[in-house]
């Protein structure tokens, strides 16, 4: 009797312990669908994709930026944002230099060429020219001396006669210089005659630098300098209503020097009627402003993009392991829990089960 009721409560133990094993394993079931549920995939939620909020994009976007430093961030709306400009450091200026020699003509050259030095003379025949050091106060801008061009006598009635000074200097390429030239032009002619358009005080370039008065008129031409006519002896004429004294006109103009090193620049004066009236030309002060061609080149500035240094060791980014993975809110460790309670219960199943096998073989 004591025997069998032994074996009955033995089959009700194991009974109750069968009820709790699939009780146990309902719940389980339950959780995991649940988890399912609410995050779409039975992964570690580091590896879930979510739409990020605005404050989250902002700071994915830094990490992005510092994972990859060569990435470029994104603007509104996924757009890639422009770089800031990095500053031009402003480059060194050349210093300007007047390249003529002997503009103010204070040198005079030898007296049988009448030329200051530094400088040469040109005519293309066909009448007198002559070239004076000019002393005469009333004909001087400044100092004590101007250049004096005089063309006289036409022979053979041939129109157009020029005569010129010219100076070769040192440019730099492609840069403006500032031409400035004092000039008076004074006739014998009488007051209501003058400003006919007999004469002219012209200057022109020839780029090429060799002296080469022709290629002026292919090269850019002649450059008028519109001076009036004036009292041939200024204040100190004999007409009382013409005694005005003599005025210097200050003409200007930017020449370019193109691709050229040297230029050379004339000055001259013309005479259009072949006829025997005098006309004089007084230059003075005459200069060429602009960068210094013996100057040395300044620097050229490093752009901001290669002030790196190719040797500068690269960033090394950190990249996760097993170790270091992120907690995501202890899925991984109920993960590990519910397998441990399956398998705790697939055993007391099979204890029941053989529990009830032997149960029946006694009875």
């Amino acid at each position: 009797m004591i025997i069998k009721l032994l074996k009955h409560t033995l089959s009700l133990w194991l009974g109750t312990i069968f009820i709790l094993s699939l009780t146990i394993l309902l719940i389980a079931t339950v959780q995991d669908n649940q988890a399912f549920a609410q995050n779409g995939t039975g992964l570690s939620n580091a590896f879930v994709t979510s739409t990020p909020t605005p404050n989250q994009a902002d700071e994915d976007d830094e990490n992005k930026a510092s994972l990859f430093p060569g990435a470029r961030p994104r603007g509104p709306g996924g757009a890639d944002e422009e770089e800031e400009p990095t500053e031009t450091p402003t480059p060194t200026p050349i210093p300007l230099k007047n390249v003529i020699h002997n503009g103010g003509f204070e040198t005079p050259g030898p007296r049988d060429i009448g030329v200051a030095k530094e400088w040469e003379r040109y005519e293309n025949g066909g009448a007198h020219f002559f070239w004076y050091d000019e002393q005469w106060k009333e004909a001087v801008y400044s100092g004590k001396h101007s250049q004096l061009m005089e063309i006289y006598e036409v022979f053979g009635n041939k129109p157009y006669r020029t005569m010129a000074i010219h100076q070769t200097v040192k440019v730099l390429p492609h840069s403006d210089y500032l031409l400035t030239v004092h000039a008076l032009m004074r006739t014998k002619l009488f007051h209501e005659l003058r400003n006919q358009g007999d004469f002219a005080l012209d200057v022109g370039i020839d780029y090429s630098g060799r002296g080469d008065y022709n290629a002026v008129d292919f090269q850019g031409g002649w450059i008028n300098t519109d001076l009036p006519e004036q009292s041939y002896d200024g204040s100190q004429t004999e007409h009382q209503d013409d005694r005005d004294p003599l005025l210097f006109t200050n003409f200007k103009t930017i020449i370019n020097s193109g691709d050229n090193r040297k230029i050379t620049l004339f000055i001259r004066g013309v005479k259009r009627p072949p006829n025997h009236i005098e006309v004089n030309f007084n230059i003075d002060e005459v200069s060429l402003i602009g960068p210094d061609p013996s100057a040395p080149m300044p620097p050229r500035a490093i752009p901001a993009a290669m002030e790196k240094s190719v040797d500068t060791p690269p960033e090394v980014i950190e990249v996760a392991t097993e170790d270091n993975l992120p907690n995501a809110g202890g899925v991984l460790a109920s993960s590990t829990s519910r397998s441990i309670l399956l398998i705790m219960a697939g055993v007391m199943i099979l204890l029941v089960t053989m529990g009830v096998e032997n149960v029946r073989r006694e009875a």
